[in-house]
């Protein structure tokens, strides 16, 4: 070996150990959660937003939230504020909808009422004075804006308006309707647009009921909408998850993949598609999918990095065919959301397994009544960790 090549050689092994070694796909839950919130707060600049990503950072806000509900790190909950704050500063009180959602989110769970007050009041600006009305201002997103992507800010100002209670949530409800009708496999995003509509109608008041999703009047703009109701949309958004070769356990793009093609894999298809089907069991709605697939792919389509001790996850717009060049952060803050929902909830540690570990963390715990581990280890939301999150462990002991 020349003097060239051993430079290079040298050259190359230390860029490696700089770099961190690569590991692939997330061992459990656990784990990823960790990895992929650690990596967004090493990421996060100055001014609160991700580089290039200042219109995504509503989209990883409510990651990073979940992240410090699972692991109980401050520095996630940090992070998210810091963001918070880049949110209002950027949308001058205007927002978009995955924004409104992040500044309830993160008022809530830090306890920080000013938040919520933001978006009530924005709210009351968009029914009093923007654009004239709730209305029109939900009709103007058929101005420029493709039928799916619609449904997506749509359907969270309808949770963030319905979270703080606007006298104008049920308009938001309405106009969910209205533009999840409007999509089609033309649309950018079908499965997608029709799993965070679902998700968005499980946490109304009304629910996943038997309304039409197309309002009286209206024609759709496929006949995959005649005769559907909203209770019917976590069924049909089940039916599509993936049975069969690489990307089994994630989910068709299309709403006809017979008819449009079977395109599958991608990420956010699969993260929406859990957080609407998990939403919807929480409404009591259980539908025929498997949880530990999806949540399999998920683990799996994450790439971890050791720096030092420090492990961070990345991931890509798709699960299985990762492109390199995809620098995006959202998608992990989006895919936080996705395996929070899709954990276990009696697996205390994280690892995927309910066993003896989980106990210990339950007796480390026995009796608190605040505090985030208590939030976390209070499986049954009585306030306190007693005797009745004991018996959820027992019995959900098997669960995968």
């Amino acid at each position: 070996m020349n003097s060239t090549s051993t430079k290079t050689t040298v050259v190359l092994l230390v860029m490696a150990v700089l770099a961190g070694s690569v590991i692939a796909g997330a061992q459990n839950t656990g784990q990823a959660m960790e990895a992929m919130a650690n990596r967004l707060v090493d990421n996060q600049n100055v001014d609160g937003f991700w580089n290039a990503e200042p219109y995504h950072t509503g989209s990883i806000v409510p990651g990073l939230v979940a992240g410090y509900e699972y692991a109980c790190d401050q520095s996630y909950l940090d992070a998210a504020g810091m963001a918070c704050e880049f949110i209002i500063w950027e949308a001058q009180g205007n927002y978009f909808g995955d924004e409104a959602y992040a500044l309830v989110q993160y008022g809530d769970v830090a306890d920080e009422p000013y938040y919520l007050t933001e978006v009530y009041d924005f709210y009351q600006w968009v029914d009093e004075v923007l654009l004239g009305s709730t209305e029109q201002y939900i009709a103007d997103f058929e101005n420029g804006t493709e039928p799916s992507s619609a449904v997506f800010y749509v359907a969270h100002h309808t949770v963030a308006a319905y979270a703080v209670d606007s006298p104008a949530k049920y308009k938001w409800r309405q106009g969910l309707r209205h533009h999840l009708a409007r999509v089609d496999d033309t649309s950018s995003f079908p499965l997608m647009g029709m799993a965070v509509a679902a998700w968005a109608f499980a946490q109304t008041d009304a629910g996943l009921d038997s309304t039409p999703v197309t309002p009286a009047g209206e024609t759709p703009a496929s006949d995959y909408w005649d005769g559907v109701t909203l209770a019917d949309l976590p069924g049909k958004v089940a039916d599509l998850q993936v049975q069969r070769a690489q990307n089994d356990g994630t989910f068709f793009e299309k709403l006809l993949p017979e008819e449009n093609g079977f395109e599958s894999g991608y990420s956010e298809d699969t993260i929406y598609a859990v957080l609407a089907l998990q939403q919807a069991k929480e409404a009591g709605i259980e539908v025929n999918y498997s949880v530990a697939d999806a949540r399999e792919k998920m683990l799996g389509g994450i790439e971890m990095v050791t720096n030092g001790s420090r492990l961070l996850g990345k991931v890509y717009g798709h699960l299985t065919d990762p492109d390199p060049t995809d620098t995006y952060h959202f998608y992990a803050g989006k895919m936080l959301s996705a395996l929070d929902a899709a954990s276990i909830p009696t697996d205390l540690n994280g690892d995927d397994v309910i066993d003896i570990k989980d106990l210990e963390i339950l007796a480390a715990n026995w009796l608190s009544d605040s505090g985030c581990q208590c939030e976390r280890v209070d499986i049954n939301d009585d306030g306190v960790v007693n005797y009745p999150d004991f018996a959820e462990i027992v019995k959900n002991k098997s669960e995968k």
